[in-house]
């Protein structure tokens, strides 16, 4: 089972890279399913290994796939400092045992999926410097944030229910 999710997992990612309708990226600056896929498929043939992405500050230059949510067994991932663009995946909420979403400082856009709220232990959520916009979904509330950073994005609604974390900034 484990090899065909992998060999699924390479033709969709190879085909968004493909059909990608964006620049590659230019020389020099490595595109995120070049330097993730293989990770990725490690992960998959050993799922239970994988509990760390961690690809800081590496010029990448893509979108977070939605397969993400086949690494059930993430605890961190770890993406800032990047250049990813595209929305946040709503599967990013299949990921119940993630700790830690670090992904500030890229050009993320959209709003934040209702779904993270599922990511039921998440204690450390940055999402700072990206183009972010529309409401916090209450859902996240429920989550066990102890740091959530959400500064310098266009985000809207009712926060008050942000005071409730440990250290939370809005700005």
């Amino acid at each position: 089972m484990a090899n065909w999710l992998a060999l699924l997992l390479v033709l969709v990612l190879v085909f968004q890279s493909v059909n990608a309708q964006e620049a590659p990226p230019p020389p020099g600056r490595p595109g995120f399913v070049e330097v993730f896929l293989p990770q990725i498929l490690a992960c998959l043939a050993d799922p239970d290994s994988c509990t760390s992405l961690s690809y800081k500050y590496r010029n990448l230059i893509g979108t977070i796939p939605t397969e993400i949510g086949l690494l059930t067994k993430l605890t961190e991932f770890l993406l800032n400092g990047n250049a990813m663009h595209g929305t946040l995946p709503t599967e990013l909420g299949l990921l119940t045992d993630l700790k830690r979403l670090l992904l500030q400082q890229n050009q993320l856009v959209g709003t934040i999926p209702t779904e993270l709220g599922q990511a039921t232990s998440l204690t450390w959520c940055s999402l700072t410097d990206n183009r972010l916009t529309g409401p916090v979904p209450t859902e996240i509330a429920r989550l066990p944030l102890t740091m959530f950073f959400l500064e310098n994005n266009m985000l809207s609604g009712n926060l008050s229910f942000v005071s409730m974390f440990q250290r939370a900034t809005l700005e």
